[in-house]
């Protein structure tokens, strides 16, 4: 399944700002189907392949029963598609875009530190988007340190496995998740190379097999561990 970048996650939270969405509840397309006539504004974050005829149909009958809905794409989409919902309910941003970087007062790049803004954004999307889709945002190198700290107490193990395998996520978290003696986040963490390499040591006692073969294969291991 395609997920939309962190970028194109904060394209579609400045653009429902934008048009006046009051506290909308940003999902995937997938999403779509299972969504009611009665809720908050949804914002629908695509690509072409995920806005399917399916997908747009249900999208159409959301915004006919008077749900506010806002389909928003990093790519131009198929006229076919999107005839299905008025002009102003589809909007085509550029996730890279100096506009966005006007609106939001502050740098695009998600490696620098997220402004309130931005992070807010985001974790409204990792709060209402399927799991699989928040845990390879989780595991998204180029995500800040702030959005790690706070994926890395997700509810779901899955989310948490990929905040503790992603290169990118702060230290503070990292230890977090070592002494959470979850077995799933615990290998992730263990062949993460830029786990420090005092955690790492700390977890050759481990008595599961795939955290031990976790650290053997970890380049970053110091040497002597598990021998």
């Amino acid at each position: 399944m395609s997920d939309p970048s962190i970028d194109l996650v904060f394209a579609a939270g400045i653009a429902a700002r934008q048009r006046g969405l009051s506290k909308p509840r940003l999902v995937t397309a997938a999403q779509a189907a299972d969504l009611t006539p009665a809720g908050p504004p949804i914002v629908v974050v695509v690509s072409p392949e995920t806005l399917t005829p399916d997908v747009v149909r249900a999208v159409a009958a959301l915004h006919g029963a008077g749900r506010q809905v806002l389909v928003v794409s990093g790519t131009p989409l198929d006229d076919s598609i999107t005839a299905w919902l008025p002009a102003e309910r589809c909007v085509i941003v550029d996730p890279h875009g100096s506009n966005i970087a006007e609106e939001s007062d502050g740098p695009v790049s998600s490696q620098n530190a997220l402004i309130p803004e931005r992070l807010g954004i985001l974790l409204d999307y990792a709060t209402h988007a399927d799991t699989e889709s928040v845990a390879r945002l989780a595991g998204n190198v180029t995500a800040a340190g702030e959005l790690l700290e706070r994926l890395a107490d997700h509810i779901e193990e899955g989310v948490r496995a990929a905040v503790a395998g992603n290169p990118s996520t702060p230290v503070e978290a990292l230890k977090r998740l070592a002494a959470s003696g979850d077995d799933i986040v615990v290998t992730a963490l263990a062949g993460n190379t830029t786990t420090p390499a005092h955690l790492l040591k700390g977890l050759e006692s481990s008595s599961d097999h795939a955290v031990l073969g976790a650290l053997a294969g970890n380049p970053s291991t110091p040497t002597g561990t598990l021998q």
